[in-house]
């Protein structure tokens, strides 16, 4: 079987599972590509449809926002949708893995209708609960120690091996966190305030504390954020993945005039293995 996983990763979670899921997916006999979505979207020469349909499989990962897919995901699938009509052939099935704090919701269920418009039905989805590590001061009760966050990780590998197993068998399995109560849940989230259509007039740096390195710029990866004379600023490209509030060395990037505390050591614990690739 032969498996595009497309995935997005504010802050390395989501990139994580994928690259367990290639591993573990290969030990099996499957074909596992990785396609980090801002890269293949930020690509001049690679034609996204062209990756797209030389799959029989198709996989998309990201993390939940507020019960839904962040923004680049939904220009990602409109991209795909475009491009396409020259591709009669390509995948008619999927799955998606999604990452989230605590709850999830239907938020695994957001692009089933995309991915419908493209003929491809989706078989598998299933929420992955990891650590929360963009550091907002709000919601700082996640784990800091590398024991438990590698407990958590066998944890979710154990997870994944069934996910993994279901989608080499084609077996159908759509994963609701608790049920008819978790869409009512999520349909509440989306209808509430729009964060990710507005989460970037929110982002600032801290005057004193910005040191211009630039590295928040660097790692963005939708390019939301541009230097002027009056300091930073973020566009409404923005996808509300905090990696350059999370990444910022000198914890100067700002939510509301909040900015991060203590760092904590999810804060950098994939960070320290490798995310993002470069």
């Amino acid at each position: 079987m032969k498996i595009g996983l497309f995935y997005f990763s504010g802050t390395g979670n989501t990139w994580w599972l994928c690259e367990r899921f290639k591993e573990m997916a290969e030990t099996k006999g499957a074909e596992v590509s990785l396609h980090a979505i801002d890269e293949l979207m930020a690509s001049n020469t690679a034609s996204i449809a062209d990756v797209w349909a030389d799959n029989e499989v198709v996989g998309l990962a990201y993390p939940v926002h507020s019960s839904d897919a962040p923004p680049i995901l939904y220009r990602f699938l409109e991209k795909v949708r475009m491009e396409v009509g020259d591709h009669p052939s390509g995948p008619k099935e999927a799955f998606v893995l999604t990452t989230m704090q605590s709850f999830s919701g239907d938020g695994a269920l957001m692009l089933r209708e995309g991915l419908e418009s493209l003929g491809v039905e989706l078989k598998v989805s299933k929420d992955f609960r990891m650590s929360a590590n963009t550091g907002v001061p709000i919601l700082t009760f996640n784990p800091s120690k590398d024991q438990v966050l590698e407990e958590q990780m066998v944890k979710n590998l154990e997870v994944l091996e069934e996910i993994v197993d279901h989608i080499l068998a084609g077996r159908r399995m759509l994963k609701v966190q608790y049920g008819e109560f978790g869409r009512f849940h999520g349909w509440l989230q989306r209808v509430g305030p729009k964060w990710k259509d507005r989460t970037w007039r929110y982002f600032a740096a801290h005057p004193d504390r910005c040191t211009r390195c630039l590295i928040c710029v660097e790692q963005c990866p939708v390019g939301a954020i541009s230097v002027t004379d009056e300091g930073l600023v973020w566009d409404r490209s923005c996808t509300d993945c905090f990696r350059c509030y999370n990444f910022c060395p000198e914890r100067a990037i700002t939510v509301k005039g909040l900015a991060m505390g203590r760092r904590q050591r999810q804060h950098t614990y994939f960070r320290d293995r490798g995310f993002p690739p470069r």
